[in-house]
């Protein structure tokens, strides 16, 4: 489905009933809401699950390419606001993750719950920056193709591509199908995004943070940091699993998923 949100088709997804309590579904950069594919069956019967693609990214509008985390933020609203749907626990990864804590920061009475994964509350340091502007330039000469590849081989853990081929050659077929004027502007948006870390402690909602035990491109100390920034917030680790936790162990990943999605629902009521 499509709504109209500032401007733009933002496509999104609505499965379960609509009374049941809802739960937003946000990806990382380049990939889009079928990357959650083995959530979906496990917890759609319980919950009214909305999986959405970022501006840009799957299905919907590419606009013109400058995206910042806060034109995230407030697509994401703008669609609650649609669906008439007041308070949510959002569940991101990567990307995700960073625009579910900034809607919990500017927008804290629309949070109940954060499920926060393989991610950072930090923003880029210089070798980050340089690395993302040498990325733009590649594309914008070669195209998508072999980023691809080698981005693959950053986010996935080396057994995963033995183990969970059909999960990689959906992401792979997911990034090659982004505009590269919408891989451009994610990476350019994921550059200029703030530090979070010392506004961390506003956030008062409960938090699971989750870390793959191999990831090297969110590393699990970065979920550490966020852990201690944010108080009684939860901390767990996904075993073979580099940064594509909810695809390469996707057991573990519900498994604390349905533990933790029952201590939010009084705060998705607003107590």
């Amino acid at each position: 489905m499509f709504a109209e949100i500032h401007g733009h088709q933002l496509f999104y997804e609505d499965i379960g009933s609509p009374q049941a309590p809802p739960l937003v579904f946000l990806h990382g950069m380049s990939f889009s809401h079928r990357m959650w594919r083995h959530q979906i069956a496990a917890i759609s019967e319980q919950y009214r699950v909305l999986l959405v693609d970022l501006r840009g990214h799957g299905q919907s509008q590419v606009g013109d390419g400058q995206y910042t985390q806060k034109i995230f933020v407030e697509d994401l609203i703008g669609l609650l606001d649609t669906l008439r749907i007041h308070r949510v626990t959002l569940c991101g990864l990567s990307l995700g993750a960073a625009v579910a804590m900034r809607t919990a920061l500017d927008h804290p009475e629309r949070v109940g719950g954060l499920i926060l994964s393989n991610t950072r509350a930090d923003g880029d340091d210089y070798e980050d920056i340089v690395w993302r502007e040498r990325v733009i330039v590649r594309i914008k000469q070669l195209g998508i193709g072999r980023f691809v590849e080698t981005f693959l081989r950053t986010v996935f853990a080396r057994p995963s591509f033995v183990t969970r081929k059909e999960e990689i050659q959906l992401i792979r077929e997911t990034m090659e199908q982004m505009a590269p004027l919408a891989m451009c502007g994610a990476l350019l948006a994921q550059a200029a995004r703030p530090n979070l870390v010392p506004r961390l402690f506003r956030i008062k909602v409960p938090t699971l943070v989750l870390a793959g035990e191999l990831d090297t491109f969110t590393p699990p100390s970065l979920a550490e940091t966020i852990h201690d920034g944010i108080a009684g917030s939860m901390l767990r680790y996904i075993p073979h699993s580099a940064h594509m936790s909810p695809l390469e162990n996707p057991d573990e990943f519900n498994k604390f998923l349905l533990e933790f999605l029952p201590l939010t629902h009084d705060h998705q009521l607003g107590k």
